[in-house]
């Protein structure tokens, strides 16, 4: 799913100062910046997920997270929107980052972001079905048995990838219910789970297999929590 849908909802304005956290290589950034938007990303360099590379431009659009303590490299009040895509099933101190996003966006700003649902039946870096949640090494080490390997693994043994996906779930992943996330968020002024944005019929886009099967089901409420629950999250922040 794509942020740029949310943003399109949420921030129909031509001209947004905006702040992609965890933006990888900055395609996003520059995507936006194409647009008319001021855009910048951050990320933590260094990051094997991310390759990221602070931007060797005079305008600074891409920049460092600074980790001790943990701070985006920003002023207060700075941005009128901070999307993140695919990254805060890597965050594990959720009120940190919440309590930076909160700092860093402008009074009414808001926070926009796509990820993993908890309870997907395929974790999405290891590719280990159900390792959102049962991630002990017997369990990983039967899958590693039977084949199962990520586009870095090839050719590494059972044992190899087992070790692999069981430091990398437990350091670089959290898959949080929505009442944990609800717990860490409460200080901005309104926390929604918007997947139903993604139903929002848009004629320039032929929905995919997936989303025309998932309308099939019935009623938005079921769709949305299906879909929350098992595919993909959209959270909605406003300061």
């Amino acid at each position: 799913m794509s942020i740029e849908r949310l943003l399109q909802h949420f921030c129909p304005d031509s001209h947004l100062s905006i702040l992609d956290l965890g933006c990888g290589k900055g395609e996003l950034v520059a995507h936006l910046r194409q647009q008319g938007h001021e855009a910048y990303g951050c990320d933590i360099a260094g990051s094997d997920a991310s390759n990221f590379v602070p931007s060797p431009q005079s305008d600074g659009s891409l920049r460092s997270i600074q980790l001790a303590p943990y701070r985006l490299p920003f002023e207060d009040n700075q941005f009128d929107c901070v999307v993140s895509t695919q990254v805060l099933e890597h965050v594990m101190d959720y009120a940190s980052t919440f309590r930076e996003i909160h700092r860093v966006l402008r009074p009414g700003g808001i926070s926009l972001h796509v990820f993993p649902s908890r309870y997907t039946f395929i974790e999405p870096h290891v590719l280990v079905p159900l390792a959102t949640l049962v991630r002990n090494r017997p369990w990983l080490y039967f899958w590693a048995l039977l084949g199962i390997r990520n586009q870095f693994q090839k050719g590494k043994n059972a044992r190899e990838v087992t070790q692999l996906n069981y430091r990398y779930l437990h350091a670089h992943t959290n898959y949080p219910t929505r009442a944990e996330i609800r717990k860490h968020g409460r200080h901005f002024s309104e926390l929604e789970f918007r997947e139903d944005v993604f139903f929002i019929p848009d004629p320039r886009i032929q929905p995919s297999l997936k989303k025309r099967m998932f309308v099939a089901l019935g009623g938005d409420w079921l769709r949305r929590r299906i879909w929350g629950s098992f595919v993909a999250r959209a959270l909605y922040l406003r300061k």
